[in-house]
């Protein structure tokens, strides 16, 4: 099983989400990745799927709990 990282950051993002159904697909969408059914996914934008920023992310996590 995957296990997603759920942070501060991410929480104050949907929770101002006006769109509540919105934030129950976005919600639904990562309980089935971490079950590994990642659906169709792709590069959507210049900044949305961006492998690099995704590393430094993790690298400033693992940082965070060291």
């Amino acid at each position: 099983m995957i296990t997603f990282q759920r942070t501060s950051q991410f929480d104050i993002w949907l929770s101002k989400l006006k769109d509540t159904k919105g934030k129950g697909r976005i919600l639904h969408r990562i309980r089935s990745a971490e079950r590994g059914n990642f659906g169709d996914y792709g590069p959507v934008g210049r900044d949305v799927f961006d492998i690099r920023k995704a590393q430094n992310l993790a690298k400033l996590l693992k940082d965070k709990k060291a």
